[in-house]
């Protein structure tokens, strides 16, 4: 096992391009200098750890700490705390949001230390040492909010992760925030990522829910930022609140929601025709009732008003199904908002 590190500009306060690390999101504090030691804090304490698992001829036996003197004894803790032993480094990157954060590192890939840190996270539940609530976004690449620079910088990290083997792994797209730029809106950042997953590899498949992968993206003007996110739904959309309870394991059984999924070989009538065949075929199995023939015909502008006229949040999800063509339905921040609270 490797562990790459990068070199980090100590000397620059600004959050800018060529820039790792993770974006930190508060839910009821402001950011300031205070909450940035916080995370920082927490970070350090899994460097060591982290270190270990990738180089387990480098851990210090507590056998042998106790066995020597004290002054060394009292020497080797020390030493780790100053990064003697390794040398994961984070640094507060300045940002005009008060509610968020963004903390590089010398991480060649932070989410896959952002997984350690949440996986260890949820073992402790109850004890974790966490003081308030936040989520983390993993940021692997940081480049201007511009489609040609998205491209340039999206396609080495997805054949980093997607690419191996051509597997038919399944991927979701996530956009944290509401901010856009002239330069890149939101819809047209989601359909550049998907073209360059589809392009490195045409057997992923992509879901709504369940995922092995979730591609995250956010902009803070006039920057894109984009990770690659392992498990994400079983750690909780990588919340600290939430990953008190545990796991979520629902995932390991039959995944529902890939059915559902784009399917890049019909064009757009079709597969709105498809979704919400769907979805009106669930609806009916869940009142109890079978659907008939007649239905099953009905056109795509007949579903949409059977549909607006149905009562509950099923109507609200079908018009976010057949409106984003099977963009994930969590990108939403006013439903992670509510999962952070």
């Amino acid at each position: 096992m490797s562990l790459e590190l990068i070199d980090l500009e100590h000397g620059r306060r600004v959050l800018g391009p060529g820039d790792r690390g993770f974006l930190i999101s508060l839910a009821k504090l402001r950011w300031n200098r205070n909450s940035a030691q916080e995370i920082i804090k927490l970070l350090k304490s899994y460097a060591q750890p982290f270190y270990e698992e990738k180089f387990p001829e480098c851990k210090v036996s507590i056998k042998e700490e106790a066995g020597e003197s004290a002054d060394t004894s009292s020497q080797k803790p020390k030493g780790r705390e100053q990064g003697n032993n390794i040398n994961i480094q984070f640094v507060q990157r300045e940002l005009i949001y008060n509610n968020c954060g963004f903390i590089a590192c010398n991480l060649a890939d932070p989410a896959e230390f952002a997984h350690y840190v949440l996986s260890k996270l949820s073992e402790l539940k109850s004890e974790s040492k966490i003081k308030f609530p936040f989520r983390i976004m993993p940021v692997e690449e940081v480049c201007e909010a511009k489609p040609k620079a998205v491209e340039k910088a999206v396609l080495p990290l997805i054949e980093k992760t997607l690419g191996v083997g051509n597997q038919p792994l399944r991927f979701s797209l996530m956009y944290r925030g509401n901010n856009e730029v002239e330069s890149l809106t939101q819809q047209e950042a989601i359909a550049i990522v998907r073209n360059c997953v589809w392009a490195v590899n045409p057997n992923c498949v992509q879901c709504i829910k369940y995922q092995d992968y979730a591609v995250v993206m956010h902009m803070l003007s006039p920057l894109f930022l984009i990770g690659i996110c392992k498990d994400f739904q079983r750690l909780a959309c990588y919340n600290t609140w939430t990953i008190k309870q545990g796991l979520d394991l629902t995932d390991l059984g039959e995944d529902s929601e890939d059915d559902i999924s784009d399917n890049p070989d019909l064009d757009e009538d079709e597969e709105k025709k498809r979704k919400l065949r769907i979805k009106r075929k669930r609806r009916a199995e869940k009142a109890g009732l079978l659907q008939t023939e007649d239905e099953m015909k009905k056109s795509p502008e007949m579903m949409e008003a059977d549909d607006e006229v149905q009562d509950g949040p099923l109507e609200m999800e079908d018009r976010n199904i057949s409106s984003n063509s099977g963009d994930d339905e969590y990108c939403d921040e006013s439903v992670e908002d509510t999962n952070l609270q």
